[in-house]
């Protein structure tokens, strides 16, 4: 009966593996992802043995994880990195987004932690207990395994061989992706070194430098600046019209009215998203690799737009 219960906790790990890479969507090679994935859960389950407690324990984290990366790709079309935990006070500003994000095959990420459990307790009672062998003929399988799985994960983070094949599973895989980002990530993450690098390859421009020779220069003189931004929009829906309604008849107006429309401004962000597209708006630089360059140069005084006019 015991090993009924392993072939359950198999299935129920490769059918969570299955809705989780359906959900976000992969690129290449679909089918070694998957099964580096299932080999991983195969593992933690192996390591935990007969504690099934110790497995639930680990594998509602993991699942928690995995519902994070689905929400998080589908709002922002990327994968979700653990240097981001900094930003979750501001979860409960955005809570409304990801349950209406959340789909009900989502439940299947709580596959292995809650339904083979559920079966096991009610076999417990039929399985009997086998006399077990010495403490290291337990240990010394489990031992190996955990050897090769960690062995693998930083193999595959590394990437010594420069592989394309290893190179796409590090940037998908869920167990490697975030391996990589948190321990093996080649871009300097320390706010004082990212400083230094883009003060060494960026040229300072102080506000006695301003060009003011510009074709636009002192246009607006004597007027308010108004900014306004809006989440995700694109410049092609300026005049675009469906079923002969126009999409955005206010902003045309705008546009078409006494106004200065430059179409061709693309985003430039980094960890901060929303609060990265204001920062270059005001202040035409770019903002930092990982995290909100709001909230690691809080101290910073920048020449920007409120000071300019």
């Amino acid at each position: 009966m015991n090993y009924v219960v392993h072939i359950f906790y198999i299935l129920a790990i490769t059918v969570k593996a299955f809705a989780y890479y359906g959900s976000i969507g992969i690129e290449k090679y679909p089918l070694i992802t998957l099964m580096l994935t299932v080999f991983y859960l195969a593992a933690i389950y192996f390591i935990c043995g007969s504690k099934k407690l110790v497995y639930f324990c680990i594998s509602i984290p993991v699942s928690l994880l995995m519902l994070t990366n689905v929400l998080y790709n589908r709002y922002f079309h990327m994968f979700f990195s653990l240097g981001t935990i900094s930003q979750a006070g501001k979860l409960r500003e955005v809570g409304g987004i990801a349950l209406d994000l959340a789909r009900p095959a989502d439940l299947l990420l709580f596959a292995d932690p809650v339904l083979p459990s559920i079966f096991a307790a009610f076999a417990k009672k039929r399985i009997r207990n086998k006399k077990q062998g010495t403490v290291w003929a337990r240990f010394a399988p489990r031992a190996a395994v955990a050897l090769v799985m960690a062995g693998s994960l930083v193999f595959l983070s590394v990437n010594p061989k420069d592989s394309r094949l290893v190179t796409a599973l590090s940037h998908q895989e869920l167990f490697t992706w975030h391996v990589k980002d948190s321990f093996f990530r080649s871009e300097v993450i320390n706010a004082g070194d990212v400083a230094d690098m883009e003060n060494a390859e960026t040229e300072i421009v102080v506000p006695e430098q301003l060009d003011d020779s510009g074709y636009l220069h002192g246009i607006a003189s004597g007027r308010n600046l108004i900014v306004i931004q809006m989440e995700a929009f694109q410049d092609f829906l300026i005049n675009a019209v469906y079923n002969g309604q126009e999409l955005t008849p206010n902003l045309n107006r705008l546009v078409a009215g006494e106004s200065i429309y430059f179409s061709s401004y693309y985003q430039q962000l980094g960890r901060g998203n929303t609060s990265d597209a204001e920062f270059v708006t005001n202040n035409s630089l770019y903002p930092v690799l990982y995290g909100s360059v709001y909230e690691l140069y809080y101290g910073n005084r920048f020449y920007g737009l409120p000071w300019v006019l």
